[in-house]
């Protein structure tokens, strides 16, 4: 029975080859995200995230074949987490101005919950060939999503009439730019910085601006 408990409190307490390797690739995604957006893609060195990581250059190649290839598995994980922010607003049963609120809320909280969430929006330029061509089909797919979200809501009368292709670009612009300054551990959590924004961005192009309060509450016109 002692050698059955032992069993079991190492299978809770050590994981398994598997997810020792997620674990880790999960902070070199990290260690990776915030070099890139410190330093830039083409001024961090696999030495540098290796060094971060107290791990050697060798050992890194065992997870990454080179810094291309990070930079791309890193916009899929942002892609990733952007896709699933507009889906759970798509399928919000509201109107079009609180679903399209909804999914920037989602998708600026994902910007500030992990690194490797961050879009690298800085380093588009980076990457080539069939990577390149891949996000940038996905990140256009992402875009026109949300300018659905407003067009929605324009048809439902929750969002003033506006250009849908301008309105994305302003809010995505200021919503990708939390990745640049939101840092953990300031005055405002992450949280606290998606609520907000989402807010006051969504307040500029809903037809009842008084339903969106800074304060964070909101009112459904009757």
């Amino acid at each position: 029975m002692a050698r059955m408990a032992i069993k079991n409190q190492g299978n809770a307490v050590f994981p398994d080859r598997a997810a020792q390797r997620e674990l880790k690739l999960e902070a070199l995604y990290e260690h990776a995200a915030s070099a890139f957006n410190e330093k830039g893609f083409h001024g961090t060195s696999l030495d540098d995230i290796a060094a971060a990581l107290g791990v050697s250059k060798p050992a890194l190649y065992r997870y990454v074949p080179n810094k291309q290839a990070l930079l791309y598995r890193l916009h899929c994980i942002s892609l990733d987490a952007a896709e699933a922010a507009v889906t759970e607003g798509e399928a919000s049963p509201t109107d079009g101005v609180e679903r399209l609120r909804i999914a920037l809320y989602l998708y600026i909280r994902s910007l500030t919950a992990s690194s490797s969430a961050c879009l690298v929006l800085m380093e588009e330029g980076a990457m080539t060939g069939a990577a390149a061509a891949e996000i940038l089909s996905r990140r256009r797919a992402f875009e026109g999503r949300f300018r659905t979200l407003v067009s929605a809501g324009i048809r439902d009368g929750s969002v003033a009439p506006c250009d849908p292709k301008f309105a994305v670009f302003s809010i995505l612009g200021a919503g990708n730019w939390v990745s640049r300054w939101y840092r953990p551990g300031g005055t405002r959590s992450g949280e606290d910085v998606a609520r907000i924004m989402s807010r006051q961005l969504v307040r500029g192009l809903a037809a009842d601006p008084s339903r969106y309060h800074l304060d964070g509450d909101v009112r459904h016109a009757s």
